[in-house]
């Protein structure tokens, strides 16, 4: 299942998805509640494999919009163990910053820069 982009008919993009899905379309919907599952289903076998505290999503799953992120938080719910229900699920405020961030704050802890 693929949604057909506005622009030339090639895939498209997360965030031109998530806006036609705003708009109502269905095919875009779709496609966005399957992408939803599928990484609440991922990110449910992480935080059982690791016993996390919280979920954070950030980077570009941030910037697809608060639908896809609550999205997201429904499948991780429906999918992850019964312990881990609780889990609070939030959103990082770094967007796509945060790969980076994260990078320069390991970087300088293993060389000891304060």
């Amino acid at each position: 299942m693929e949604a057909r982009s506005a622009a030339g008919g090639g895939p498209a993009r997360l965030r031109e998805l998530a806006a036609l899905a705003a708009e109502g379309d269905p095919a875009a919907s779709r496609v966005l509640d399957e992408g939803a599952r599928w990484l609440g289903r991922a990110v449910a076998g992480l935080a059982a494999a690791i016993d996390v505290d919280a979920l954070v999503l950030t980077g570009g799953v941030v910037q697809i919009g608060e639908a896809y992120t609550a999205r997201v938080a429904t499948a991780f719910r429906d999918e992850v163990m019964r312990p881990l229900r609780g889990v609070p699920v939030l959103t990082g405020a770094l967007g796509l910053d945060a790969p980076l961030v994260g990078a320069a704050t390991y970087v300088r802890a293993r060389l000891g820069i304060g």
